[in-house]
């Protein structure tokens, strides 16, 4: 997802990959009840271990994710809340607490946004987080790489944006396109 001059996406991968140049890779972690932290796990050239759920953030437009031979391996230093789905889809309809990173439209943010349905890729990662009994959680959480400050914070949410949007077809969109048909809450929109 591009966010300005940087690209963001989520990755994982069954072994151990290197990190391309023109990016960093992150994990987070949660720190309380409603909060969490992203901490930097390697920069370029330095391996992601394996079956571990990143965050990649960089100037790169594309990478090749290559396999670590003789790299050095980053160490998690805490829980990893970015979930890996290396290896296989994951159906996230019995999923809780799940967010998956998105921007649905060019006015929103790119943010980890709640998800109740779909499928998530292989070799992605879903941010999953510890409901803690609470009765509220954030439809989306916005991310910040500002110069130090690596918080996820939660984003004002409108009771639209708290129920996911499907296709006529039944399948979970993160992105809507202009003409498109969509249901939501049980009622049609038509993007316009």
């Amino acid at each position: 997802i591009n966010e300005g001059d940087q690209n963001i996406a989520t990755f994982s991968a069954p072994f151990a990959t290197v990190v391309p140049e023109n990016t960093a890779a992150y994990v987070i972690y949660q720190t309380g009840t409603s909060s969490v932290t992203m901490e930097k796990l390697a920069d370029a050239g330095v391996a992601i271990p394996a079956n571990t759920g990143v965050l990649l953030y960089g100037s790169a437009t594309s990478a090749t994710m290559l396999p670590a031979t003789s790299e050095t391996q980053a160490t998690l230093t805490g829980t990893n809340k970015l979930v890996s789905t290396a290896g296989a889809a994951v159906d996230m309809t019995s999923v809780a607490n799940a967010y998956i990173l998105g921007k649905p439209s060019d006015a929103d943010p790119v943010a980890f946004y709640a998800c109740s349905g779909g499928t998530l890729a292989m070799n992605k990662a879903y941010l999953s987080l510890a409901d803690e009994g609470s009765s509220e959680s954030a439809a989306a959480l916005t991310i910040d790489f500002g110069n130090t400050t690596t918080a996820l914070q939660q984003v004002a949410t409108e009771a639209a944006m708290e129920a996911p949007m499907y296709d006529l077809s039944g399948r979970r969109v993160l992105k809507v396109q202009k003409g498109g048909l969509y249901i939501q809450n049980g009622k049609k929109y038509i993007v316009k």
